[in-house]
Order: C-alpha cells, then structure tokens, then sequence
C-alpha cells in the first residue's frame, strides 16, 4: 500500500507494548492533516442501498438450499 495516499500512515506496528502504542497516539496527534473526511451526498442524495451476496456454493443447489436452511 502506498503510504502517500493515507493522511498518516504508521507502518508496521513490531508489538503492542504500552510504548508502542504511546508512540502511535503520539504521531496520530502531532499529524496536521485530517484523519477524517466529511463529504455531502451527490445531486442531493439523503442515503444509499448496498445489496450483497454470498455465491460461494458449491453448486446452484447447494446456493438454493441456503434458503430453505437446510
């Protein structure tokens, strides 16, 4: 992962020591760029709808078992 596209970037964390972590609070707290990112919805959109699947069956039959819970 490219650390540029991040407002901070850590890298790898060896442990989680009280040190290391008082360490990380510490960078995240002197970091003058944002840690988050407040946007408004596009043409004035309120909300989203997310629709997933699970299509790990082995077979269609086995995908259609799911939902009778069998």
């Amino acid at each position: 992962v490219d650390p540029g596209v991040f407002a901070l970037h850590l890298g790898v964390v060896p442990d989680d020591s009280y040190e290391t972590i008082a360490n990380a609070r510490a960078r995240i707290r002197e970091c003058d760029k944002p840690l988050v990112h407040f946007g408004i919805w596009p043409r004035g959109n309120r909300s989203a709808l997310a629709v997933t699947g699970d299509i790990d069956a082995l077979t269609i039959w086995d995908f259609l078992h799911r939902f009778r819970g069998a």
